[in-house]
C-alpha cells in the first residue's frame, strides 16, 4: 500500500508555532501550509482507517480529563460539531474525529470494531481487571477480524440535533454488540415523517438504559469536511472516574482508567488534558495518569469553563500558565464555552476574554499576558501546527 500526500511536507518542522486564524488568507504561504496540513490530514486518516496504527506510530491527538470535565464542550468546538452532552457519562467509548477543509460540509460517521464482547458466567470485579485483561469483558479481536461498517451521513451543518442523534446512535450500537448496528441507524429529515422520527429517537433514549456494556473499547468514527475548519485529527475517550456510582461497577474505575492509559502509550499522541477552572487541578486523576505514563513533555493543558473561576482562585491557574505547577511540556490554552449553540459559544467566548460580554462576571486582567492563548480558535491552530510537525518527522 502506498499512500501519497500531494503537498510537500518538508520544513514543517521549523513553520511558525502560533498562526491566528485561518489559514486561507492574503498570504500565499499560509495558503501553501494549509493546504500541507489538508493533505497531511488526509493521507493520515486514511492510514488509520487501514490499520496501520498497528505497525506505525501515526501522530494523533488524544483528549482526556475526568468527568464533567467540560471534554465534550471542548470537542464540540474544536470539532464544528455539537456532540452528545449529559450529566455524568457521555462519552462510553473512544470517538475519533477526523476534521478537514472541503468545498461542501458533510458529517460521516463510522463504526470501527477491534475488540468483541464476551459475556461472563459471572460478575466482574477489579480483579479480573489485568494487564492482559484491560477491558473486560471485551478481548481484542485479531487483525483479520477487525470490522469497520459506514454507519451514516449527515450532510445539513445547520441541524445540530442531526449530528448529535446520529452519534448517540452509532454509541448505542457500539454499547450492544449482540445486535445489528443496522437497527440503530436513525432516520434524519425527509427519510420518514416526523412524528416517526420523534418516536424512533425515544426507543433510542430508552435503550441507552439498557445498554448491554456501560463502556467500550471499540471506536465511533467521524470524518468531517466543510470550508474553513481547522485540519485536526484526534481522539476523545471517556471521563476518568476515581468512584463508580455502585458497587458492582467498581471494576469499570480501571477498565476506563486504562483506555486512557492505552492512548496516552502511544510514542507520537499528543494529550489534550482538559481541566475546569472551577475545581481544583490537584484533584485531576486524569493529571495522575498524564504522569503516571509519564506524556506531560507532550501534553498541552486545555483550561475550561474559565467564565465559572472562583473570586480569589487566579493566582493557582496563573502559576499553572507561568509554567511553575502542573507543568506540561506544551504549555496551556484558556476556554469558555457558554450556552449550547455552536456559533453562539465562539461570541461568547470572544466577548468574555475581551471583557465585552454582558455579564456579572468578567475575566480578570491578571490574566491579559496570556491573551494569545484565550480561546478555541488560537488553540485549533496550535494544534493544526503541531500534528502537522509531528506527522512530517514520522
Amino acid at each position: 500500500m502506498e499512500i501519497k500526500s500531494k503537498g510537500d511536507i518538508s520544513g514543517l518542522a521549523s513553520a511558525p508555532q502560533s498562526v491566528q486564524g485561518s489559514f486561507i488568507g492574503p498570504n500565499r504561504a499560509l495558503k501553501d501550509f494549509g493546504q500541507k496540513l489538508k493533505d497531511i490530514n488526509d493521507a493520515l486518516g486514511e492510514l488509520q482507517a487501514r490499520g496501520i496504527q498497528h505497525v506505525a506510530n501515526l501522530p494523533e491527538l488524544v483528549l482526556v480529563g475526568d468527568q464533567s470535565s467540560g471534554k465534550s464542550s471542548l470537542m464540540s468546538a474544536i470539532a464544528g460539531l455539537t456532540l452528545p452532552r449529559s450529566t455524568g457519562t457521555c462519552t462510553r467509548c473512544p470517538i475519533h474525529i477526523r476534521v478537514s477543509r472541503a468545498d461542501e460540509w458533510s458529517c460521516r460517521v463510522y463504526l470501527k470494531i477491534d475488540y468483541a464482547y464476551q459475556q461472563r458466567d459471572r460478575p466482574i470485579t477489579k480483579e479480573d481487571v489485568t494487564n492482559r485483561d484491560k477491558f473486560p469483558p471485551w478481548v481484542p479481536l485479531d487483525s483479520n477480524h477487525v470490522q469497520r461498517h459506514e454507519f451514516k451521513t449527515v450532510r445539513d451543518k445547520f441541524d445540530s440535533d442531526e449530528v448529535e442523534n446520529v452519534l448517540r446512535c452509532a454509541q448505542l450500537a457500539i454499547l450492544n454488540p449482540g445486535i445489528p448496528y443496522q437497527k440503530y441507524v436513525p432516520k434524519l429529515k425527509g427519510e420518514v415523517s416526523d412524528e416517526t422520527r420523534v418516536l424512533d429517537m425515544q426507543r433510542i433514549k430508552d435503550l441507552e438504559r439498557e445498554a448491554m456494556a456501560q463502556f467500550s473499547p471499540n471506536t465511533v468514527a467521524l470524518e468531517v469536511k466543510g470550508p474553513d475548519l481547522a485540519d485536526l485529527n484526534f481522539y476523545d475517550l471517556p471521563g476518568v472516574f476515581m468512584s463508580a456510582k455502585r458497587d458492582e461497577d467498581t471494576f469499570l474505575e480501571r477498565v476506563v482508567s486504562n483506555l486512557a492509559c492505552e492512548y496516552m502509550a502511544r510514542p507520537n499522541a499528543l494529550i489534550l488534558w482538559a481541566v475546569p477552572m472551577n475545581q481544583d487541578a490537584e484533584n485531576s486523576y486524569a493529571f495522575s495518569l498524564i504522569r503516571k505514563m509519564r506524556a506531560g513533555n507532550r501534553c498541552v493543558g486545555i483550561m475550561t469553563k474559565a467564565d465559572l473561576l472562583p473570586e480569589a482562585s487566579s493566582g493557582t491557574w496563573l502559576a499553572m500558565l507561568r509554567g511553575q505547577a502542573h507543568q506540561t511540556g506544551l504549555g496551556y490554552f484558556v476556554t469558555s464555552r457558554q450556552g449550547e449553540d455552536l456559533e453562539r459559544q465562539n461570541t461568547r467566548e470572544e466577548a468574555f476574554f475581551n471583557r465585552t460580554a454582558e455579564i456579572s462576571r468578567e475575566w480578570p486582567e491578571v490574566f491579559d499576558d496570556f491573551k494569545d492563548r484565550c480561546g478555541v480558535e488560537k488553540l485549533k491552530s496550535f494544534l493544526s501546527l503541531k500534528l502537522g510537525e509531528q506527522f512530517s518527522k514520522v
